[in-house]
């Protein structure tokens, strides 16, 4: 028996491509309200999203997609991955509870195909991570 992959979802033509880029330019906003250094808010809010997002979502998540035939096994695998990255490059178990919004991006994109999405709400969650540290 051969297993199938079904394609993600197909945005309606006047989807809302602005979206990702209007919640990340707010998350700044938010982000900068609150004093934090204009470089660590750009890193996490721009920079790290859009690389990670790129690097989890396009590389590893699309891989596994690929090897296993399998949504949920690609996104809990990318999740996993994405979470120990975390931790080796925080060195704190905490950098684990990342796998928690990585799930749900992960979701996002495999329904909506749509790495842009995921990146404004990497930066979104980025953000409020932020704002709750210095709050």
């Amino acid at each position: 028996m051969t297993s199938t992959i079904a394609p993600p979802l197909q945005a309606p033509a006047h989807d809302a491509a602005w979206l990702p880029a209007a919640i990340a330019i707010l998350a700044l906003l938010a982000v900068l309200t609150y004093g934090l250094p204009v470089q660590r808010a750009i890193v996490m809010i721009a920079l790290a999203p859009a690389f990670e997002e790129i690097v989890f979502r396009l590389g590893v998540q699309d891989r596994l997609m690929r090897w296993t035939g399998s949504a949920t096994v690609a996104n809990l695998g990318t999740a996993a991955l994405f979470a120990l990255a975390h931790l080796i490059t925080r060195g704190d178990l905490r950098a684990l509870w990342v796998a928690l919004p990585a799930l749900a991006i992960g979701y996002v994109y495999a329904r909506a195909g749509r790495v842009g999405l995921c990146i404004g709400l990497h930066a979104a969650a980025n953000a409020m991570w932020l704002v709750w540290q210095v709050a």
